[in-house]
């Protein structure tokens, strides 16, 4: 019988709402559209556990059961299996009455998520998991589940980590969250790690952590030959928030548009209320209103990368995060990037020059790289095949899954039979710190 490993995250595809009886959002669009609220669809997110899923089938030693919330659900729980992947998903939301009160009076947040935790604990009592991985801690509607398992070993995904300077500065979450993230990282013994800024904030918390280095892996997009170019730069994100380097983004845009003043931007994504007027003000005092073209993000992600061909060059400026998928997804697509050097992104340029790095939160140099590629096509040609090489040998989906299997092999055999782990298995932290500098 294979281990069974149960895989608690968050995240959405056109596959699992297939299989789910999912509420339609008719009327809550109607009353949406009347207050000017954002309204509500069902869109792809998540996109690293949908490639998990689909790489999970070619390690049969192990049976998968993947645990997520999904809104407008009609049931409690929904399972499914697909292609020997097991799939449970339990509802999170109500009516549009105890939402709007829970919205407004935080009911489930002063609880701790009780409801969303017993589901989540029913539904690993069922399963009876030899491991439970939880992507990402600071999700409270899922990763506080962590707390509740005493009886098995966990290990905690690290997707962000809040409680770093760099997102407190930019006040990415929120003192929930971040006191959440502080319980469950304190409390979990195995962890897996993409960059070094992470890896410290987590030895800072838990100096008992057992950490192995772990990417995620992203939905390799298409190499789109598109031969109709409509903008000069396109920045995309799911969310488009200040710390994810839109504003810096827009004045060095500015400065660009001062040598060449017929440039363009596509901005893609979905924009918090409000936070679209602050940015159409810059964009404003700037006198680049004309250059700038918006597209709302797309509830497919192939319609995104269509979108994103459309563009010369990629210009996602992400301050706060190690190495975003937004960075990672146009190398894929052979689409050179330009993007700030951050504590993570500089291991792309390990081997050979993969993206064009300007330094973090200098609107001045962004500019300039920005320039550059303009003036320097063929330099640019060279990056975007490098980018390619890169990230096919770095980031594609079955070494990052082959990097996971390895890992849970190891934390089975430490925790069930008391085998001793060999320290060069695990976060190697002085390669990081060569790469970085």
């Amino acid at each position: 019988m294979p281990n069974k490993i149960a895989l608690v995250c968050n995240f959405s595809n056109s596959l699992i709402r297939s299989n789910l009886d999912l509420r339609k959002y008719n009327f809550y669009n109607s009353i949406a559209k009347l207050f000017g609220w954002n309204k509500k669809d069902y869109v792809d997110f998540g996109a690293w556990i949908s490639v998990f899923a689909s790489e999970f089938p070619k390690f049969p030693e192990y049976e998968f059961h993947i645990i997520a919330p999904h809104y407008g659900l009609k049931k409690n729980i929904t399972s499914f299996s697909n292609d020997g992947v097991y799939y449970h998903f339990y509802k999170t939301d109500g009516s549009l009455i105890s939402n709007f009160i829970d919205s407004r009076f935080k009911k489930k947040q002063r609880s701790d998520y009780k409801e969303n935790r017993l589901l989540i604990k029913d539904i690993i009592s069922r399963v009876n998991p030899s491991l439970v991985i939880i992507s990402g801690a600071e999700n409270p509607y899922y990763s506080l589940s962590e707390l509740d398992i005493e009886d098995r070993p966990t290990m905690i995904l690290l997707q962000t980590v809040l409680n770093n300077p760099k997102s407190i500065k930019y006040n990415v979450g929120n003192s929930y969250n971040r006191e959440v993230e502080m319980r469950v990282l304190g409390h979990a013994k195995y962890f897996g790690c993409p960059g070094l800024m992470y890896y410290e904030c987590l030895k800072q918390i838990n100096p008992n952590s057992i950490v192995f280095k772990q990417f995620f892996p992203i939905q390799i997009p298409p190499v789109i030959n598109n031969s109709s170019i409509a903008y000069d730069f396109v920045f995309y994100a799911s969310v488009i928030t200040k710390n994810k380097g839109i504003e810096d983004l827009i004045l060095a845009f500015a400065n660009v548009c001062k040598k060449y003043p017929n440039a363009t931007l596509n901005i893609i994504g979905r924009w918090p209320k409000g936070y679209k007027d602050i940015i159409k003000e810059i964009i404003a005092s700037n006198n680049i209103s004309n250059n700038i073209f918006y597209n709302e993000y797309f509830p497919l992600h192939n319609d995104v990368f269509s979108q994103i061909s459309k563009s010369r060059f990629v210009v996602v400026p992400g301050i706060t995060a190690l190495i975003n998928s937004t960075v990672l997804e146009p190398m894929f697509m052979k689409k050179p990037v330009i993007t700030y050097a951050t504590t993570g992104t500089p291991y792309l340029n390990k081997i050979r020059p993969s993206v064009l790095l300007a330094e973090n939160e200098n609107v001045y140099d962004l500019a300039e790289k920005m320039i550059f590629a303009i003036e320097h096509e063929d330099a640019m040609d060279t990056i975007a095949n490098n980018g390619f090489l890169t990230a096919n040998e770095e980031f594609s989906p079955s070494k990052i899954s082959f990097q996971l299997m390895s890992s849970i092999k190891i934390i089975l055999d430490n925790y069930y039979n008391e085998t001793q782990i060999n320290q060069s298995l695990l976060f190697d932290v002085e390669s990081f710190k060569v790469i970085m500098n």
